[in-house]
């Protein structure tokens, strides 16, 4: 395995980007889960209309997030690449009509499953870089993210107004630990700034 030097006192290379693209997929994440909870999406169509533009905003951003690592940092990061390409598989299938609903919330379901996986990644490869950013946030994004993809596959047939508001729950919860990445990340450049200086 080959050994990762930490990030550089003047917060060079490829956690800058990755930082702004948190603050982005927060962002939009938080949006979706205040439309989601705010009550006008009471149909399935209205749902998945709601739910495709997301995974297909947070699936470009995810791509992109995981390009920008393998292009600064030279090593492989394919945890966000294949999250990203789930999302936009799933946001797709989500927009392609309500005769798909069920294989819309399967595919919901599998990308909140990839992207747990791909938090949990995250947070370990940040942690082994930085020394510390970022553990309760990838923790939170990605436990959210393993529920609500468990929750979607042990319980397929609830009704659609639960799934809106547990969908929202985790719009809120997966925006709140991607800004609360933003947030230890920059406190942490901040950090080593001040101790090289």
């Amino acid at each position: 395995m080959q050994e990762l030097s930490p990030i550089s006192a003047d917060d060079s290379g490829w956690l800058p980007a990755v930082r702004w693209m948190s603050l982005l997929r927060g962002g939009v994440a938080l949006v979706f889960g205040a439309l989601a909870l705010g009550g006008s999406l009471e149909s399935a169509q209205n749902l998945l209309v709601v739910v495709g533009i997301y995974l297909l905003a947070d699936g470009s951003l995810a791509v992109l997030e995981g390009l920008e690592r393998v292009v600064h940092s030279g090593r492989p990061f394919g945890p966000y690449v294949f999250e990203g390409v789930v999302s936009i598989a799933a946001g797709v299938l989500a927009l392609t009509g309500s005769r798909y609903v069920g294989l819309a919330f399967l595919a919901l379901a599998v990308r909140c499953i990839a992207t747990g996986a791909a938090e949990f990644s995250a947070g370990r490869q940040i942690c082994r870089e930085t020394g510390k950013a970022a553990r309760w946030s990838t923790g939170m994004a990605g436990v959210a993210s393993l529920v609500v993809g468990v929750g979607l596959i042990a319980e397929p047939a609830v009704d659609v107004r639960l799934k809106v508001s547990l969908l929202g729950l985790y719009g809120l919860a997966f925006g709140a630990a991607l800004l609360g990445m933003f947030a230890e990340t920059r406190f942490d450049a901040r950090e080593r700034a001040e101790r090289a200086s």
